[in-house]
């Protein structure tokens, strides 16, 4: 899949709000925050259903940085990742 041809709004967000709609169709408003605990709540629901009961959404910084070093990324440049 090319996602280059998939054209945002400027102010779209990384976690946008999901408006569901009389219909049951799904929109997505791209420049509307979600509920700062909606994703917490998703990622722990979906992390239980996938057998990693209590991990947290936060946890996935200190692992991304893990990664980083262990692939030898000079450390400020992990740093300035997480």
């Amino acid at each position: 899949m090319d996602l280059s041809l998939v054209k945002l709004p400027d102010d779209a967000l990384m976690f946008p709000s999901p408006d569901r709609l009389a219909s049951e169709k799904i929109e997505i408003a791209l420049a509307s925050p979600r509920e700062p605990l909606s994703v917490t709540h998703s990622f722990r629901n979906r992390a239980a259903k996938l057998g990693f009961a209590g991990l947290r959404f936060h946890d996935l910084r200190g692992s991304h940085a893990t990664q980083l070093l262990r692939r030898r990324v000079p450390i400020d440049v992990a740093a300035a990742r997480t």
